[in-house]
């Protein structure tokens, strides 16, 4: 009886074990290894589950300066602008938005229950706060970030394509200047920049 006792034990353990083992798989396929942020393997998905709820924004964000901090202080000092970035994103945007790492220093949020004005003002603070000088292990690092924004007003809008047209809004900010925030739906008449600064 106690051997039987013992063998349950240590079945159940094993299960658990294994089952540990597929949770951390999961997690690993579908969330970017260096920030802990979801990866582009979801994104369809997540778009879709959103489009069907009602309208949001897809903001696409790019960090200005983050070559050279690579070229001067190395990679090392790249990932941990990396993580510290996917930090300040986290702390900067509500628990319903969604946060991506698409490689790189690309990232993008899904932001439903907003406006586009909303979601401007939201990633102008967001600009702000990934601005400020990061304190790394052997420097510090200033770098920036510009954004661009696509409204989402339907169940039947594409996922690949609403990308595209808030990373050229990203493209349109980066050509004016270090921290611009660009929709595709506010004419250039209305753009407002946090910092134009280079």
């Amino acid at each position: 009886m106690v051997g039987a006792a013992a063998f349950v034990r240590i079945s159940q353990a094993a299960a658990n074990n294994l089952v540990g083992q597929e949770q951390q798989m999961r997690h690993a396929a579908t969330h970017d290894f260096l920030t802990g942020l979801s990866n582009r393997s979801v994104l369809q998905d997540d778009f879709a589950a959103l489009s069907r709820e009602g309208p949001f924004v897809v903001a696409c964000l790019d960090l200005d300066g983050f070559k050279a901090v690579n070229d001067v202080n190395g990679h090392a000092a790249g990932d941990e602008v990396l993580k510290t970035v996917a930090a300040r994103l986290r702390l900067g945007v509500r628990p319903i938005d969604r946060l991506f790492r698409l490689g790189g220093d690309e990232f993008a949020i899904f932001m439903p229950s907003f406006s586009v004005l909303e979601a401007e003002v939201a990633c102008q603070r967001l600009s702000q706060s990934l601005a400020s000088p990061m304190r790394l292990l052997n420097c510090q690092a200033v770098i920036g970030a510009s954004f661009g924004l696509s409204e989402v007003n339907s169940a039947g809008s594409d996922c690949d394509e609403t990308l595209r047209s808030a990373d050229a809004a990203l493209y349109r900010a980066k050509s004016l200047g270090r921290g611009g925030v660009v929709s595709t739906s506010i004419p250039p008449t209305r753009l407002r920049l946090v910092n134009r600064s280079s």
